[in-house]
């Protein structure tokens, strides 16, 4: 379901295969335009050989949730330990409901090509925000909503040949100048290959009224599909998540990615973890390049029960 936005006005989508919505909500009004243009669709392209992210990605697969038809989810979700899986909210989620915890879920992890692979492993979600609600029409920006589009997967084995990917630890300091990446599987005929876009600038800071604290955007190119797939920090040898893709705001041909930071669901996602009887999962934290050498920085150890 679309909602039209009148010309001059940008548009705002949920990017997930199940519904994309589009508001008249004028949000780019308040991103005061930088030296550049922000990421045009044709920028997302096939992950290269050459890039720095390949063969450093088996975690990140496709999700299959919801009901077949209408309601059916085809979106991106990335492990972070042997056997928990991120994802969007809005994926695991019905129209007009909250995300329901042990409904199942499928993922398709990554192959050395890119590719998702055709044997998916099965999960059931274990952990979401429990005030997020599955819009039935366009909601305009709402930056607490914005916040809650989290959602956690348990799979029923561990997948134990595939390295997950780090979340920044919460707290961590990213700087204002930092690099950007995301990858995911856009829907339509390509979505059997891993995309991408590499190097992309913050935009979070540049506002004028409203409070970006629980969000992050940037200028990369995102498609219907890539929703619950990882915004990469750039400058680690590993790639690094700061956070989870979950929404594409365009402003006439620009076109940018709105995430939800780690910071804003991490103690969440951890006491899921504990309680996991599939996976003895460790932390799923790391230090960005920034704080990396902080002799203040508290321990990313899980503590014990």
């Amino acid at each position: 379901m679309n909602y039209p936005a009148p010309s001059g006005h940008c548009r705002h989508r949920s990017i997930s295969r199940g519904l994309g919505i589009c508001a008249k909500i004028g949000f780019l009004a308040i991103l005061p335009m930088i030296n550049g243009q922000a990421a045009q669709d044709t920028d997302l392209r096939p992950l290269s050989e050459d890039s720095i992210l390949s063969g450093k990605l088996g975690a990140v697969g496709m999700i299959v949730a919801g009901d077949s038809g209408a309601a059916l989810s085809l979106a991106t979700g990335f492990l972070i330990s042997p056997c928990h899986v991120l994802t969007a909210a809005h994926v695991l989620a019905r129209p007009g409901q909250h995300v329901r915890l042990g409904d199942t879920v499928r993922f398709s992890p990554s192959g050395k090509n890119g590719r998702a692979m055709t044997q998916p492993a099965w999960g059931r979600v274990v952990a979401a925000d429990p005030d997020f609600l599955m819009s039935t029409t366009a909601p305009g920006f709402n930056p607490p909503a914005i916040a809650r589009d989290w959602g956690l997967v348990e799979l029923d084995q561990p997948l134990k040949d595939i390295e997950p990917l780090k979340l920044v630890f919460p707290g961590a300091r990213i700087a204002p100048l930092s690099s950007f990446s995301i990858v995911g599987y856009p829907f339509g005929a390509r979505q059997i290959t891993l995309h991408a876009q590499e190097h992309c600038a913050n935009w979070s800071g540049h506002h004028v009224s409203v409070d970006m604290g629980s969000m992050v955007i940037v200028d990369c190119a995102v498609r219907q599909g890539m929703s619950g797939g990882p915004l990469l920090i750039e400058g680690n040898a590993t790639p690094l998540a700061a956070g989870i893709v979950v929404e594409r705001v365009e402003f006439g041909s620009k076109v940018m990615t709105v995430a939800v930071p780690s910071t804003t669901f991490g103690d969440k996602v951890v006491a899921a973890m504990r309680e996991s009887e599939v996976c003895a999962a460790g932390s799923p934290f790391a230090w960005p390049p920034e704080a990396a050498n902080n002799p203040q920085q508290p321990s990313n150890r899980i503590p014990d029960r």
